[in-house]
């Protein structure tokens, strides 16, 4: 529609509200001739190829009754019944996902516009070759027109021959087909016992120190030669594939004295047995403990004899 300033005003309706809306802002529709002179060509909102409403009132009606169907129906039109090329993007590639082992990763797909070549063009035929991509959705796609190659658009979005829609997407690779990593995976402890002898390379080499930090090879320590406990961190599996490998067996070997083990555990235990005769004001009593031994595995039963004044605090222990 034009107003009295002929600047455009864009408007979607029927036939009555955009004779209504024209009235309303001072402006008149376009007459069929006007129409067809190219009078309202190229003043905006990008509608010359579409249909819009003239203020010319025409009337079509066919003759009464209409002729009869055809029997069989009639032959599908032609693909391009103008054989005119138009603008067409290519199939979708997708890119490999930059995913591994599992992890998510981007991948992307593009599609390129085909583009009609304006050389093999007619217009007598086809129109105006800047046409080319009408209908053709090239919005939001790709990169903008460098203003160096033919101007043809879909009356929003310049399209150049090469023009790209990319679009990245989040994916994750299939875990089953790449060879991952895999972490030696240890477990626990086991319960402390006597040395194992331990059979093979220098792997299994004991470790240098105690649990207390003392250090179990120097001759000059009091405590060096002392019977040891030992406990073992077991392992659950090995590493593949470049994972992290597991500890070395001197890092997996864990000792204490035996002593210290047996007082923890087992403790001591005394006891005092005296007799009731009194001699010279005195009693005898025997004194008897069981304690962890210094040189076995196991404790030792020691006793003496010592005595006691009468009437103490009790004559049996």
């Amino acid at each position: 529609m034009l107003n009295g300033n002929h600047s455009p005003k864009c408007f979607d309706g029927t036939f009555a509200q955009a004779t209504q809306h024209c009235a309303n802002v001072g402006a008149r529709l376009c007459t069929l001739t006007e129409i067809e002179d190219d009078c309202a060509k190229g003043t905006g909102c990008g509608q010359d190829s579409d249909q819009v409403w003239t203020s010319t009132v025409t009337t079509y009606h066919t003759d009464f009754p209409t002729p009869a169907p055809t029997t069989l129906p009639s032959k599908a039109p032609t693909i391009s019944p103008t054989n005119c090329p138009k603008c067409h993007w290519t199939e979708l590639s997708t890119s490999s996902c930059s995913a591994t082992c599992g992890d998510e990763g981007r991948m992307t797909t593009t599609r390129t516009l085909t583009l009609p070549e304006k050389l093999n063009w007619d217009e007598a035929t086809c129109g105006k070759h800047s046409d080319a991509c009408a209908g053709t959705n090239l919005t939001n796609h790709g990169t903008l027109h460098d203003g160096l190659l033919e101007n043809v658009h879909d009356g929003l979005q310049v399209a150049f021959p090469g023009l790209q829609e990319v679009t990245s997407v989040n994916c994750t690779e299939n875990i089953t087909s790449i060879n991952c990593p895999v972490d030696c995976e240890m477990g626990g402890w086991t319960q402390w016992g006597h040395p194992t002898v331990h059979s093979g390379t220098s792997d299994w080499d004991k470790p240098t120190v105690d649990i207390w930090g003392k250090n179990l090879t120097d001759t000059e320590d009091s405590r060096y030669g002392e019977l040891q406990m030992e406990r073992i961190w077991e392992k659950v599996s090995d590493e593949k594939d470049g994972g992290k490998p597991c500890p070395n067996m001197t890092a997996r070997i864990q000792t204490k004295p035996w002593v210290d083990h047996c007082s923890q555990i087992l403790g001591e235990e005394h006891s005092m047995n005296c007799e009731k005769e009194c001699i010279n004001d005195k009693q005898k009593c025997t004194h008897t403990a069981n304690r962890c031994s210094e040189k076995a595995y196991s404790r030792v039963k020691v006793q003496y004899d010592k005595y006691i004044a009468c009437n103490s605090t009790s004559s049996t222990v």
